[in-house]
């Protein structure tokens, strides 16, 4: 099974160093849409300012599998944005909307 790394690009970077191991690309994209969740809702409960940032996922080489682009505004605003792209592709849209859903 392979393993995916998952690394947030934001004003405080995190590299993800232990990974997870993952059946495919389709479960790597759920894993950091779910991360994405995730770190909207602690985000929320600490009432920090907005924020925007990335997560990037890499395979066991380092290479770049695909970027989510995550824009954090004020709790339930609509212009929240989670997006995700290939890097081999445009960017197209996983959850528009507030991303405290989930």
């Amino acid at each position: 099974m392979p393993r995916y790394y998952f690394h947030l690009k934001s004003s405080i970077p995190s590299e993800d160093e232990d990974g997870i191991d993952l059946a495919d690309v389709a479960a790597a994209r759920a894993e950091a849409t779910r991360f994405a969740h995730q770190l909207a809702r602690v985000h929320q409960s600490l009432r920090e300012a907005p924020t925007s940032g990335e997560i990037v996922v890499t395979d066991e080489l380092g290479e770049e599998i695909l970027t989510l682009s995550v824009s954090l505004r004020q709790p339930h605003d609509p212009d929240s944005y989670i997006g995700h792209r290939n890097p081999d592709s445009a960017a197209s849209s996983i959850s528009p909307g507030s991303v405290a859903k989930g």
